[in-house]
């Protein structure tokens, strides 16, 4: 019953927006009364989290995967394979993503959080241990939410709103320059 209603939530949210989301259209869809569906979820704002969590959690088991994937030491490796995870993240599910992306209020789950599990603590750990191929003195806090943000934000709006696959792979292959020129480039020069 809990995966039918959010099926049901899911679907309303790709096709409405939150704009148009509500509980009784959810339990309609679902095939619940509106008492069993807010035995499981008290609120809309409770059922729309709930769904952020999980999508999202795709998302950073993608990352995990990648790390554990990784055949060398080489950082350029370990750019490659968290802005191709990051890619296939916004991949999953573009018009869900798209709608859980935006501004949903006070009831907002930010992934970046200072859990042990959020995106921006694991970047913060992948890059102290590619320390020695770093650039000198790089900030690697200030260094790993600088890469978090621009990864994100890039591939976010490359995967979602541009239609042409060749600009994409072109754009993708930039930013993987970009970033490997931040980490790695001595700019003090």
């Amino acid at each position: 019953m809990v995966d039918s209603i959010k099926e049901a939530a899911t679907r309303i949210l790709k096709e409405q927006g939150v704009e148009g989301f509500n509980t009784n259209a959810v339990a309609e869809k679902a095939g619940v009364s509106i008492g069993s569906l807010y035995q499981y979820f008290g609120s809309k704002e409770a059922l729309i989290a709930q769904i952020k969590r999980e999508h999202f959690s795709q998302l950073r088991l993608l990352l995990k995967q990648a790390q554990e994937s990784l055949q060398t030491d080489m950082l350029s490796e370990l750019v490659d394979a968290f802005v191709n995870a990051s890619v296939k993240g916004h991949l999953i599910d573009p018009d869900l993503h798209r709608v859980l992306s935006r501004d949903l209020g006070g009831f907002e789950i930010k992934e970046k959080d200072d859990s042990d599990d959020s995106i921006l603590v694991k970047g913060k750990q992948a890059l102290a241990a590619y320390k020695n191929q770093l650039r000198h003195n790089l900030d690697i806090d200030a260094a790993a939410e600088i890469v978090y943000y621009l990864v994100e934000k890039t591939v976010h709006d490359t995967i979602l709103n541009q239609r042409d696959p060749a600009k994409q792979n072109e754009v993708i292959d930039e930013l993987k320059i970009l970033v490997m020129t931040y980490l790695s480039a001595d700019m003090s020069e």
